[in-house]
C-alpha cells in the first residue's frame, strides 16, 4: 500500500471514530442532514438563496468601521446572495466532474491534491458498512456530500448574520469577529455568521475567496460537528481546495494552509 494511502487511512479511521454515529449510516449519506434544504424543500422562491438576512445598525457600523465605507443593508445582502449563488456552483461543478463518465486525469489530479487519493480510492471502513452503501469510493462519497451542501445553500434556508455576535451564532462566542471569515452553528441550525476577513474580501473584489467561504460554512452545517476542519475527508478546507483548484480559480492561501497538497499517482 501507498504511503499515501496509509495516510488518509489513518485520517479516515480518526474521523470515524470521532463521528461514530453518523458514519456507521454512510450507506444513507445522501440523507446525512436532516434539514429541509437538504430533503429538497425551499425557504425562498427557486433563484433566491438568502432569506433571512440580520443586520442591526451597530453590527453594519462595524463592517463600514473596518473598511472606512458606507455600505445600505441592501448591498451587504446582495453581496451574501452573490457568494452564496457561487458556492452553489462550486460545489455541484464539482460533484458533477466527480460522475464516473466526467473523471479526466483533471479532475483525478486535483481530487488526490485535495484529498491525498484518487476518486476511485475506497476506504477499508467501507466494508463495515451495514445496509446498502449508495457510493463505490471515495470520489462518489464527496460527490454526495457536496450535492447535498448546495442543496443547504440553495434552498435559502440559511440564516445570514452580518457580523459575528454569539447571540446570533452560539457557537461562535469568543471569536474576533473582524479577524475571521466567518463562523457558523454546528448543533443542527442553519446559521452562519460573516466576519471582517470576509467584507474585506468582498471589497476588493476577491469572489473566490467569498464564495469558498459560503461553502466552507455550509460543509460545516452538513457534518454537523467542528471536526469539519480536520484530515481529509472531513475537512472542509479539502472541499474548497478540491472545488476551486478544479475550476482553475486562486485558493486562498488560509485554505492551503489547512489542506496541505497531496500527491498519489495517476493511473492512465
Amino acid at each position: 500500500m501507498r504511503d499515501a494511502d496509509l495516510e488518509l487511512e489513518a485520517e479516515l479511521e480518526a474521523f470515524v471514530s470521532q463521528l461514530a454515529e453518523s458514519l456507521e449510516s454512510e450507506y444513507e449519506s445522501e440523507y446525512e442532514w436532516e434539514g429541509m434544504a437538504a430533503q429538497g424543500s425551499r425557504c425562498t422562491p427557486a433563484g433566491t438563496r438568502v432569506g433571512t438576512f440580520t443586520c442591526s445598525d451597530a453590527e453594519r457600523a462595524n463592517i463600514e468601521n473596518l473598511l472606512s465605507m458606507s455600505i445600505p443593508p441592501a448591498t451587504l445582502k446582495a453581496a451574501v446572495e452573490s457568494a452564496a449563488a457561487g458556492a452553489v456552483s462550486l460545489a455541484t461543478r464539482a460533484a458533477t466532474a466527480l460522475d464516473r463518465s466526467n473523471r479526466s486525469d483533471v479532475v483525478r489530479s486535483t481530487f488526490c491534491e485535495a484529498f491525498g487519493v484518487t476518486p476511485e480510492f475506497v476506504p477499508p471502513w467501507r466494508a463495515t458498512l451495514r445496509g446498502v452503501v449508495r457510493w463505490r469510493d471515495l470520489g462518489e462519497l464527496v460527490a454526495i456530500r457536496l450535492r447535498d451542501v448546495a442543496k443547504i445553500v440553495d434552498g435559502g434556508c440559511i440564516h445570514y448574520s452580518c457580523w459575528i455576535t454569539a447571540g446570533h451564532c452560539p457557537d461562535c462566542g469568543g471569536v474576533n469577529a473582524a479577524g475571521v471569515y466567518a463562523c457558523s452553528d454546528f448543533h443542527g441550525r442553519y446559521l452562519i455568521c460573516l466576519g471582517g476577513l470576509f467584507w474585506q474580501r468582498w471589497q476588493s473584489g476577491d469572489t473566490t475567496t467569498t464564495q469558498s467561504t459560503i461553502l466552507h460554512e455550509a460543509l460545516h452545517i452538513y457534518f454537523k460537528t467542528t471536526v469539519g476542519d480536520q484530515g481529509r475527508s472531513g475537512n472542509a478546507n479539502c472541499y474548497e481546495r478540491f472545488a476551486v483548484r478544479l475550476q482553475n480559480l486562486p485558493l486562498h492561501p488560509d485554505t492551503a494552509a489547512n489542506c496541505a497538497a497531496g500527491a498519489c499517482a495517476i493511473s492512465p
